[in-house]
């Protein structure tokens, strides 16, 4: 199983494992953050037999460690949890794809910084991740 991880300023997920997105590829952008979706592509191998998978897409700092936001409460990660049924088996090698994207909405107040979202599936220590840039609003 290969994990690719992608931004873009909105996208949609299809059930046919495509992507619907809008403005894609990005790494830079301000703070507070406009929204924001982050995509994640999982290409299933022939031996990948699962009926269903789990990923944890989390928000990282620059060293891979969770990012953790000053709350009245506390410190506190931004993790998301997503779980997709497998596409089944159509015959052909290597031609299954998951596809799941977490949409965020405006107002994340990052310091200016380079984070990492890192998506990684549940139990495997499989991970797939991008970085991106927060700068300062003008």
């Amino acid at each position: 199983m290969k994990i690719s991880v992608l931004l873009a300023d909105s996208a949609q997920a299809g059930t046919d494992g495509k992507v619907h997105a809008l403005g894609i590829g990005w790494s830079t952008i301000g703070t507070p953050t406009a929204p924001m979706s982050v995509i994640v592509l999982s290409d299933l191998d022939d031996e990948d037999r699962e009926e269903q998978y789990s990923f944890t897409v989390t928000l990282c700092d620059r060293d891979g460690a969770a990012y953790e936001f000053e709350t009245e409460t506390g410190k506190h990660s931004l993790s998301l949890n997503i779980t997709l049924p497998a596409p089944p088996p159509n015959g052909v090698p290597g031609a299954r794809r998951l596809a799941a994207v977490a949409n965020l909405g405006p107002g994340l107040l990052l310091p200016p910084a380079s984070y990492h979202w890192v998506a990684e599936v549940t139990g495997s220590g499989l991970r797939g991740s991008t970085m991106f840039t927060v700068v300062p609003q003008d």
